[in-house]
């Protein structure tokens, strides 16, 4: 770092103009003549002009200006923190590529219109899988840093598979799918280590540090079965969309059976442990890690499927809320005591999947309020619970930016076997009168959008603009009166909302009794 001590002279203020290259180059006259030269406010303008283009490709605007601000800035921080092809956490602390970080901010790139530099991102990733199918977890400028994170596996076939949903290259799916069916027999091979073991931990991932928060490297954690289904769903789905129906068939009945036996787990380590939720693994029932650790089942794919699942989910997040979040009125206390902005924002967008939405929005409410450097709309990823300030980590912290993102663009958007979900999530006081929601050429896994949602005093005014292959389905806030769609009266309840055909269409929902 440079550090400059200025000290004010008497009279009037100046204005100092402070110039530097970014690189380190050799001072030659040439060089200094050309750095001093021109105009400071003409240079500036031009790099601001390239910025507003750069974070324009999808533009999201609420009247809350912090929110729309976050968006924007979270948008930067992800292309900043950028090291050639891969994603960095951040530009201070570690100069290594995670593929758990890359997972999540793969999903953040795809949702704002960077599928080219997350597909560059993944190429990168490709090059790193050994011959036995498996991804070193981190990889520094020297190499693969000998570590056992086996969240990995499912986390590169998620990544992989996921920039195949929202393009749709097949000839680009193709070349990858034979890494991601070797990734997933990787998955038999760890699965089969555990054969021997007791009933809790019998055919689970084996021990390993995780994602390094979580606890112990000598612990099973819940986190790598969850991401090891999520492998398995998204292998099965790249195998059924490359024309391999034996692989499809054989991927998706792994992922059955491994949910099958975690959930038998979970069973018998509550029944043992006297706890109602998913815990972090059979070795821990009691830390906070359960919270962020679970949160694979729902967030970035359902991995976990059917009902018995989806209510042990539901209990679990109003466990884990009521333990780690609400005391702190939205902030995730995790590790050493310390906030977790990122991690309380993967679990908010868990409870939207659940529809949770109080609890959701209060999180995110929190992490609005709660910036790690009040203004710039950065976060740490270990923050003081005391001053508030970086504790732990980098910052700004990427995946706190891509949670950011992905959460926001899913509050008003959000795919669900084949529909298009409007309003999956959008706060009440978002939707006042006077208000409006804005979501222009958002990509998503059946094409661009662009859904807006403007209230008047009776009315709130919402247009669609995609392609959704079932249609859209749209969340109704309130008690409407009366509901149009291009002009038709049309009925629906406000439990199960509106169902309207895949296209562009404009809705009117009135509020007034005397309209």
């Amino acid at each position: 770092m440079l550090r400059l001590d200025v000290t004010p002279g008497p009279g009037a203020p100046r204005i100092l103009e402070f110039r530097a290259p970014a690189a380190r180059i050799e001072p030659t006259p040439d060089r200094l003549d050309a750095l001093i030269a021109g105009s400071f406010e003409r240079e500036r303008a031009r790099v601001a002009d390239a910025w507003r283009s750069a974070l324009s490709r999808t533009t999201f605007d609420v009247s809350d200006a912090h929110f729309s601000n976050a968006f924007r800035a979270s948008q930067a921080y992800l292309l900043l923190n950028r090291h050639g092809p891969t994603p960095r956490s951040g530009p201070l602390a570690h100069d290594a590529f995670w593929v758990r970080d890359a997972a999540y901010v793969g999903q953040a790139l795809e949702r704002i219109g960077y599928a080219a530099e997350d597909r560059a991102t993944l190429e990168a990733l490709a090059r790193t899988q050994r011959d036995d199918g498996s991804f070193p977890a981190i990889t520094e400028a020297s190499g693969a840093r000998l570590v056992d994170e086996w969240d990995a596996q499912g986390e590169a076939i998620a990544a992989l598979v996921a920039h195949y949903r929202f393009g749709h290259d097949k000839s680009w799916l193709a070349r990858v799918y034979p890494g991601v069916a070797l990734a997933a027999r990787f998955l038999d091979a760890l699965r089969g280590s555990t054969l021997s073991d007791e009933r809790e931990t019998r055919s689970l991932m084996p021990a390993n540090l995780s994602a390094e928060d979580l606890g112990s490297a000598t612990w099973h954690h819940y986190w790598d079965d969850l991401w090891a289904v999520t492998g398995y769903r998204e292998a099965a789905f790249a195998a059924r969309e490359s024309g391999n129906t034996p692989d499809a068939v054989d991927f998706e009945a792994r992922a059955d059976d491994l949910q099958a036996t975690l959930l038998q787990s979970v069973s018998l380590v509550q029944a043992r442990s006297g706890v109602g939720y998913v815990p972090n693994g059979p070795e821990d029932t009691t830390t906070s890690a359960m919270a962020r650790g679970t949160t694979p089942a729902l967030w970035p794919v359902r991995s976990l499927q059917g009902p018995q699942a989806q209510d042990l989910l539901g209990t679990s997040f109003r466990a884990y809320y009521q333990m780690w979040l609400e005391p702190q009125g939205g902030g995730y206390r995790h590790v050493e005591g310390t906030f977790w902005p990122y991690g309380g924002l993967g679990i908010a967008h868990a409870m939207l999947r659940l529809g949770l939405l109080q609890p959701t929005w209060q999180i995110l409410d929190w992490t609005i309020g709660h910036q790690t450097v009040p203004g710039t709309y950065a976060w740490g990823e270990g923050v003081n619970p005391t001053n508030g300030g970086l504790e732990l980590g980098d910052m700004p912290h990427s995946w706190a930016a891509a949670e950011l993102i992905s959460l926001l663009r899913d509050l008003v958007v959000a795919e669900q076997d084949g529909w298009l979900e409007v309003n999956s999530g959008i706060p009440d006081t978002w939707l006042e009168p006077g208000k409006h929601v804005i979501l222009r050429d958002g990509p998503t896994e059946y094409g661009p959008v662009s859904v807006s949602l403007i209230r008047t005093a009776a009315d709130l005014n919402m247009t669609v603009e995609g392609s959704p292959p079932l249609g859209w389905r749209v969340r109704l806030p309130g008690t409407p009166r009366q509901i149009t769609v291009d002009g038709s009266p049309v009925t629906a309840s406000t439990s199960a909302g509106l169902q309207v055909p895949s296209g562009p269409h404009a809705i009117r929902v009135n509020y007034a009794a005397d309209s």
